[in-house]
């Protein structure tokens, strides 16, 4: 498969070429840059922090949700 210009230079395991935009400078993307470890992992890290599960306080009351008018209304302001 031929190089796209400014794409990524990694070939992933099953043969084919990354289709990323390289990173200015770089021959990879963000993903695939040895250079940017240090900094993907963080994002990894900050990303899987933001995307948490949200949790009630332990004190929230129980709210019976039945229906689909039920969660309307638990989540009506």
């Amino acid at each position: 498969m031929a190089k796209a210009e400014g794409t990524c230079e990694k070939t992933k395991r099953d043969g084919q070429r990354c289709r990323a935009m390289a990173i200015a400078s770089s021959q990879y993307c963000f993903f695939h840059d040895p250079s940017r470890a240090k900094a993907r992992k963080a994002a990894q890290r900050q990303g899987g922090q933001a995307n948490g599960p949200a949790v009630l306080p332990a004190d929230a009351a129980d709210v019976p949700l039945h229906s689909g008018k039920d969660v309307a209304a638990f989540l009506r302001p």
